[in-house]
C-alpha cells in the first residue's frame, strides 16, 4: 500500500492530494494511568481522489484485565471476545507498519493518542510522531449544533453508518470519522483553504507546531548527538545552551525535551514551545 509522502512534504500538499489514516479505539474505561487499556484498535487508509477505502487494519485487543459491565453496554466487547485476541505488544509491528508516516485524523484525537502512546511507551516504543489532525475541532470550527458527537454530527451531514458496522466500534466509528472529514475538506476548499497546513492551523495537534524540532530531536537521540539551543527560562531569561538529548515527553498535550545540560551540568527538562532555536551538532 502507497502511503502519504514524508513530514517534511505536508504543509504545502494541495487538499486535492490529500491522503490520510483515520484511526480510533474502544477502551476498558476513560483513565489510562489508571490501568485502563484499549480493546479495539482500527485505522482506515484514504485517498483524497477514491471514494472508498483502500486499506485497512483493524484487532481486537486482550486488555490483560476485565472489562466493565458499563463499557460493555457502550461497546458490546465482552472479556469472551477478547479472551484469545492479541495483547497490544503483538499488533504494534503491523500497527506501525501500515501507519508509517501518514497524516492521523481521530475524533477527539487527545483520547485516542494518549491510550496509544501509553501502549506504545509500555511496551518500549516512542510515542508517535505523526501529524495528527482532530476531527471534533473541525466539527466545533465548520458547525454550529447543540451536540457534537460523532453520531450527532455524522447525522447533521446526512452520513449514515455501512451496513453491517457496529456504532461504538473502532472500525465503524474510524469509517464515520473519515466520511466525515472527507465532507469537511469540500467544506473548507468551498471556504478558499487550500492546503494541509490550512487545516493544521484550525485542527491540529500540539505537536504540529513543533514538528520540524521533534523530528530533529528524535534523530539527535537514535544517533546520540549532541544539540545547540537557545532557550527562554520561566523567567523569559535567554540562554545558550550546549544538551544532549536523552528522550522526549508529552505532558497534558505539552512537549518537554530532557536531556543533559553542559551549563548546569546535570540533567534538565526544556519545554519545546521555550525553545527558540535548535541546532544538531554533526
Amino acid at each position: 500500500m502507497e502511503h502519504f509522502q514524508t513530514k517534511q512534504d505536508y504543509f504545502q500538499t494541495s487538499l486535492d492530494d490529500l491522503s490520510f489514516i483515520s484511526i480510533d479505539t474502544e477502551t476498558t474505561g476513560l483513565k489510562p494511568d489508571q490501568g485502563d487499556r484499549i480493546c479495539e484498535i482500527a485505522a482506515v487508509y484514504y485517498h483524497i481522489k477514491q471514494n472508498k477505502p483502500i486499506g485497512y487494519f483493524r484487532s481486537l485487543i486482550n486488555p490483560q484485565r476485565t472489562i466493565p459491565p458499563q463499557v460493555t453496554n457502550i461497546n458490546r466487547i465482552t472479556d469472551e471476545d477478547v479472551k484469545f485476541a492479541p495483547t497490544f505488544d503483538k499488533i504494534i509491528p503491523a500497527f506501525l507498519n501500515f501507519i508509517q508516516s501518514s497524516i492521523l485524523i481521530a475524533y477527539n484525537s487527545d483520547f485516542d493518542m494518549y491510550f496509544i502512546n501509553k501502549e506504545l511507551q509500555l511496551n518500549g516504543y516512542n510515542p508517535l510522531s505523526n501529524t495528527i489532525i482532530d476531527v471534533l475541532k473541525l466539527s466545533k470550527w465548520l458547525l454550529q449544533i447543540k451536540s457534537y458527537s460523532l453520531e450527532n454530527v455524522a447525522q447533521n451531514l446526512k452520513i449514515n453508518f455501512p451496513k453491517g458496522i457496529k456504532t461504538h466500534s473502532a472500525l465503524g466509528d474510524a469509517l464515520i470519522n473519515a466520511k466525515i472529514f472527507l465532507n469537511f475538506i469540500d467544506k473548507l476548499k468551498n471556504l478558499g483553504h487550500k492546503y494541509i497546513a490550512d487545516i493544521l492551523k484550525i485542527a491540529g495537534d500540539k505537536k504540529t507546531e513543533c514538528q520540524e524540532m521533534i523530528m530533529k530531536i528524535t534523530d539527535a537521540i537514535f544517533r546520540e548527538k549532541k544539540i545547540r539551543i537557545t532557550y527562554f527560562s520561566l523567567q523569559r531569561e535567554k540562554t545558550d545552551r550546549l544538551v544532549l538529548p536523552i528522550r522526549l515527553e508529552q505532558r497534558n498535550q505539552e512537549y518537554f525535551l530532557v536531556a543533559f545540560c553542559y551549563l548546569k551540568n546535570e540533567e534538565r527538562t526544556f519545554a519545546l514551545n521555550r525553545i527558540e532555536y535548535l541546532e544538531v551538532i554533526p
